[in-house]
């Protein structure tokens, strides 16, 4: 299944909460999120708007799926039409 990690988390412990779940549950293998080297680790790019544009530095983000029990196997580069996606 195909999940938008970033619109279903809005505070770093739902994010951990959320990664345990699909993980446990295997809901999805392939998902997507906003990734931004310059960021230290979680901001929400439109605060008026909670969840609509989470931006994760990619190594935070990397760390937190793995201390979640995920394996991410590949990484996709954003494209014009799609956010950074991840495999695990």
């Amino acid at each position: 299944m195909f999940s938008v990690i970033t619109t279903t988390i809005q505070t770093k412990r739902r994010k951990r909460l959320t990664c345990f779940i699909l993980r446990d549950e295997r809901w999805c293998d392939v998902f997507t999120a906003f990734v931004d080297e310059s960021v230290s680790d979680y901001i929400e790019r439109d605060p008026t708007f909670k969840g609509h544009m989470c931006t994760y530095n990619p190594g935070f983000l990397l760390k937190m799926l793995s201390e979640s029990g995920w394996r991410v196997s590949d990484i996709y580069p954003p494209s014009e039409l799609a956010m950074t996606a991840f495999v695990c």
